[in-house]
């Protein structure tokens, strides 16, 4: 095993794609490297969205997803958006068959919201999403999580401290999923 010095700007604080340690910005680590595996860090505050493994991009399915998000409390807020179509229209976007899906996030005291919006092409269908959220780095168990309403069942982990709870989610309209903590 080798290892290698990596900077880490201090604009965030950073966090192992593969383990959730946490790595202060604004300092150089020494990282141990496998040739199994990329150094990978995310930035504290960024949402990752990942599909499930597949052979090819046929099995592609944009409606079930997983939503990452790197929880950090010096980010107050954050967004990220993503773009979808169905992966076989050539010049989707001009012919308005897309949706983009907009994450956005916000950190106050006690209390912990995130967004969800979608604009959608002229020609495209809006679409019920089940999206699995993991909030990584996630302080404390929650009271209780609401999004349009309703209650949620999740699941935290006090020793990994991973938050994970399943939404619902028809594009027609934007909600909100609010955590007390």
């Amino acid at each position: 095993m080798n290892s290698i010095e990596m900077y880490f700007p201090n604009t965030s604080n950073w966090f192992n794609f593969y383990t959730d340690k946490k790595v202060i910005g604004g300092q150089t680590e020494t990282i141990q490297v496998e040739k199994s595996t990329i150094p990978t860090f995310v930035r504290g505050g960024a949402f990752i969205t990942t599909a499930k493994p597949m052979q090819s991009t046929n099995e592609y399915d944009g409606n079930t997803f997983d939503l990452h998000y790197y929880f950090d409390a010096s980010v107050e807020k954050s967004e990220r958006e993503v773009y979808n179509d169905d992966g076989v229209t050539r010049n989707a976007y001009n012919q308005g068959l897309f949706e983009r899906l907009a994450f956005e996030s916000e950190t106050k005291k006690g209390s912990f919201e995130i967004e969800f919006e979608a604009e959608l092409g002229d020609h495209y269908s809006a679409s019920t999403k089940v999206i699995n959220v993991i909030v990584h780095n996630f302080p404390r168990q929650p009271k209780r999580i609401k999004s349009h309403g309703k209650t949620l069942e999740f699941s935290y982990d006090t020793l990994s401290k991973v938050l994970f709870f399943a939404i619902e989610w028809n594009t027609l309209k934007a909600i909100e999923t609010k955590i007390r903590f």
